[in-house]
């Protein structure tokens, strides 16, 4: 009778460990799935700025004047003021990383070698949400629709035309006070004239 009295004990015990971790998985997932509006803007909010700093302003976007080194220096300034609130405080050495991508990504356009006049990046849809401590990483598609100009070595003009679709970008978050700040990024800054096919 002892035996079984101790085996319904464990069995009660066992059964009541079950309990709760279902509650708290359940209680995580719905907090987790609560967090996926605020990390889709997030990721929106991102996405707009490197279609925005994929060109150059308005009046310098089909390259018939050219930006001077000063202006450059100021719109680079003015693409890392732009970021910084998006990242982490702790992330510096990722916002600086992503401050030179698109720095490099702009060299052409700031030449005058090519002149990118529409630059589109859509998010097509959000394949994952994975959690890691801390942490949570965003995968999602996402589309670019470019048109624009490329110099050619006689002196001309050759347009420039592309889209590339199935793109998949990982974007890193930490919540930090209540909102989620950019720790990493892996997405191609779209400035698209690499991979644009030109018309012959």
């Amino acid at each position: 009778m002892k035996f079984l009295a101790k085996a319904n004990k464990g069995a009660l015990l066992s059964l009541g460990v079950l309990i709760v971790l279902v509650v708290y998985l359940v209680v995580v997932g719905v907090r987790q799935s609560e967090d996926q509006p605020a990390l889709k803007a997030a990721c929106e909010q991102y996405v707009s700025l490197a279609q925005e700093y994929s060109m150059l302003p308005d009046d310098y976007r089909d390259g018939s004047v050219l930006m001077s080194s000063t202006q450059q220096e100021q719109y680079l300034t003015e693409l890392r003021t732009a970021l910084t609130p998006l990242f982490d405080s702790e992330s510096t050495s990722s916002l600086n990383i992503t401050c030179n991508s698109f720095k490099q990504n702009l060299q052409p356009l700031f030449s005058g070698q090519t002149a990118v006049t529409s630059n589109q990046i859509t998010i097509t849809g959000y394949q994952d949400f994975t959690y890691s401590n801390n942490l949570v990483s965003v995968t999602f598609q996402y589309s670019v629709n470019s048109s624009g100009s490329s110099k050619t070595p006689q002196g001309g003009s050759k347009p420039l035309v592309g889209r590339r679709m199935n793109n998949t970008g990982v974007i890193t978050f930490k919540k930090v006070g209540g909102d989620f700040k950019i720790v990493s990024v892996n997405m191609f800054n779209a400035v698209a004239s690499p991979r644009m096919r030109g018309d012959d």
